[in-house]
């Protein structure tokens, strides 16, 4: 079952395509080399194996964020 936005849950996605770059996992916010940065009311469902990241930088708030990543996909319930 298909989140509301209607995108594939990464599980399923990942499972039928060619990972031709690593696991094919991506990380869905990177912060990179930033200071001083604000990521304001951050939502995402079904993220892949890292949700976010920040690297290299510096003062960084994160102000609001929900992820949530409840396995929804029959294929792979009960798995580890």
């Amino acid at each position: 079952m298909a989140p509301e936005s209607g995108f594939l849950p990464w599980w399923t996605f990942f499972q039928s395509q060619t990972r031709e770059d690593g696991d094919g996992r991506p990380i869905s916010l990177t912060v990179w080399r930033a200071q001083r940065g604000v990521i304001k009311n951050f939502l995402i469902e079904s993220p892949p194996f890292w949700s976010n990241a920040v690297a290299e930088s510096s003062d960084i708030v994160y102000d609001g964020m929900f992820i949530n990543a409840t396995n929804t996909d029959p294929s792979f319930i009960g798995e580890k």
